[in-house]
C-alpha cells in the first residue's frame, strides 16, 4: 500500500491570505492532517471576491479542516493549546505583535508541547520593521520587482503573489527538515 509521507502528521494552520495557508496546503496534500483555525469572522481571504469565496481561499483550502476558535477569549486559547498539545506543527503568518499578544510564540508554544515544529512565517528579520506585517505587494516593491515590471511606465504587481508562494514553499521545507 503506497502511504502519503505526512500521513498520521498533525498540522495546525493560523494563516491568511497566501504564506502560511500555501505552505499548509502542500503538507495537505502530502498527506498531513491540517486544522485550520479560523476567527468568527473568519479567513478574510475568503471575501477576496464579492458574493462568494474566492478562488485563492478554495484552493489552498482543499483538504483541510477548519475550526472557528476566538483566540482573543479565555476558552479560544484553551481551546488552540489543547489542538498545539497533540499536534506536530504549527504553521502560521500572523504578524508578530500579534503572535505575543494570542501567545503563538515559539517560547509559548514549546511550553505547551516540545516536540511540536513551529513555522512563523514573517516578512522582517531583527530590526526596525521586525514587527510589521509584510504581505506580497509591500515585498514586491521594497525587492524592487514592481519598479522591474513597468506596464505603461508604471511599476505594476507580477499577478500570482510569487513571494509568498516562495515563503510558503521554504516554510514547507524547513518543517520537512525538522521533521
Amino acid at each position: 500500500m503506497n502511504q502519503a509521507p505526512l500521513a498520521g502528521k498533525r498540522v495546525i494552520e493560523l494563516g491568511t491570505m497566501l504564506a502560511a495557508p500555501f505552505a499548509t496546503h502542500i503538507l495537505s496534500q502530502l498527506g498531513a492532517e491540517v486544522i485550520k483555525v479560523e476567527p468568527p469572522a473568519g479567513d478574510p481571504t475568503r471575501s477576496l471576491v464579492r458574493g462568494g469565496p474566492s478562488g485563492t481561499f478554495i484552493a489552498y483550502s482543499h483538504g483541510k479542516k477548519s475550526i472557528c476558535i476566538d483566540l482573543s477569549k479565555p476558552d479560544g486559547q484553551a481551546a488552540l493549546r489543547a489542538l498545539l498539545a497533540g499536534a506536530d506543527a504549527l504553521v502560521h503568518n500572523l504578524a508578530p505583535r500579534a503572535a505575543r499578544k494570542l501567545g503563538v510564540t515559539r517560547e509559548a508554544c514549546a511550553k505547551i508541547n516540545p516536540a511540536l515544529v513551529y513555522c512563523h512565517i514573517r516578512g522582517y528579520a531583527a530590526g526596525p520593521q521586525e514587527d510589521d506585517l509584510a504581505s506580497n505587494p509591500v515585498a514586491e516593491a521594497a525587492t524592487g520587482v514592481m519598479d522591474g515590471n513597468r506596464i505603461n511606465g508604471r511599476p505594476s504587481r507580477l499577478g500570482p503573489s510569487y513571494h509568498d508562494q516562495f515563503a510558503g514553499a521554504y516554510a514547507v521545507i524547513g518543517i520537512l527538515a525538522s521533521m
